[in-house]
């Protein structure tokens, strides 16, 4: 080896060390619980589909003022919790909204011990607002208490040989709409399907828009320089980090939305609508801490005797490219790797692929690194000959 190329490594080696010790990010003193989780576990596969519109009758809403907290669940409410059992997931719901009150996933924990609790995406509580949903919000009803459904099921197991199965919810208003939500789970995907259907059966003009909302307490640790934990948004086929940090901070984006979502270092909940379309996105940070996402599409009205549907996908999972890629829709857009994400993203599909077969990141790495190298000879080769 000769001078030249062995200063290039002494170089390369000082800037390395020096980029760390300078511009690197500071070092967490407090033990960060998701991190200790172990992100290298592998999730199952899954397939996708796609989901959500509804019946477009006005241009898209204007920004609306931030909203109060909804009222809370009242003692005298007759609210029941159905529970959902998946290989993936445990999952409650709630009558009351409808509303997600937990959602953990089986095949991540918080910390590498084998009895550590598991993950849990649901951060707030039910008095911060509805973790992840869609509801009908007519613009003349002003804060309505939440909502009881009516509901059949209580509970559902799903084996990895099951069909999928549906949960429905059924209730009336006071201005004489019914609202019929259908939420599908599958047993072996992190997606679920949510169809909600509202029809006007009082002698009124009604209107409103299908609004999508998601609702989460950000960790202590939000991802620092290397990673975004936050409010983000496919709009106009581009990520958009909706970054909101101080209480009372609102940001307000517009243009044909493809989902909205929020993640953390290794995990998303997503609100992916069937039909991107034209819509405002609006990110806030509440005074009690909360980071509240809204999705605002055109509006519908609806004339006596007539209904609309809209259709969406949630996904709630791991932050994996490659389940990501397969549920569609472009979510697999929210893993940006920033300027390197034209080579990473490749390398990555790659280390994944060999790791199917060989089941064993550190193999794969060390297969990857090798295929790397036997790519690149002839151009090092070259150079090598060159510098002679």
């Amino acid at each position: 080896m000769d001078k030249r190329t062995i200063l290039a490594f002494a170089l390369s080696f000082v800037i390395l060390v020096g980029w760390s010790l300078f511009f690197g990010p500071e070092p967490d003193s407090t033990p960060d619980k998701q991190k200790a989780e172990s992100p290298a576990q592998k999730p199952p596969e899954e397939v996708s589909e796609a989901p959500a519109a509804s019946k477009p009758a006005s241009p898209p809403p204007a920004e609306p003022a931030p909203e109060q907290p909804r009222s809370p669940v009242s003692p005298q409410t007759d609210e029941k919790l159905i529970e959902i059992d998946t290989p993936l997931y445990k999952a409650t719901f709630s009558n009351v909204g409808p509303a997600v009150r937990s959602f953990k996933l089986k095949k991540y924990r918080q910390t590498t011990r084998p009895d550590s609790p598991l993950i849990e995406l649901v951060t707030v509580n039910p008095d911060n607002g509805n973790f992840l949903g869609v509801e009908f919000h007519r613009h003349t009803s002003g804060n309505d208490p939440v909502q009881t459904f009516q509901v059949e099921e209580s509970s559902i197991t799903l084996s990895p040989q099951s069909a999928p199965r549906d949960v429905s919810f059924t209730a009336t208003t006071r201005e004489g709409l019914t609202i019929h939500k259908t939420f599908r789970f599958y047993p072996n995907q992190y997606r679920i399907d949510l169809n909600l259907d509202v029809a006007n059966r009082s002698e009124n003009r009604v209107e409103g828009v299908f609004k999508a909302a998601v609702n989460a307490r950000p960790p202590d640790d939000k991802g620092g320089y290397y990673a975004y934990a936050g409010l983000a948004a496919l709009l106009n086929g581009e990520l958009e980090e909706v970054e909101v940090e101080d209480p009372g901070e609102q940001k307000r984006l517009d243009g044909k939305v493809g989902w909205i979502a929020y993640e953390d270092n290794y995990f998303i909940s997503a609100l992916v609508p069937e039909v991107p379309a034209k819509g405002v996105i609006t990110g806030r940070m509440s005074p009690e801490g909360i980071v509240e996402g809204r999705y605002l599409p055109p509006a519908t009205a609806l004339r006596p005797g007539e209904q609309a549907t809209s259709h969406y996908q949630l996904y709630l999972g791991p932050r994996d490219l490659g389940i990501m890629k397969d549920f569609g829709q472009g979510l697999d857009k929210a893993i940006n790797f920033g300027w390197t994400d034209i080579i990473a993203k490749p390398l990555l599909y790659l280390l994944r692929f060999f790791e199917q077969y060989i089941h064993n990141y550190g193999l794969s790495i060390i297969l990857l690194t090798i295929l790397v190298k036997i790519l690149f000879w002839p151009l090092t080769h070259k150079s090598y000959k060159s510098m002679k």
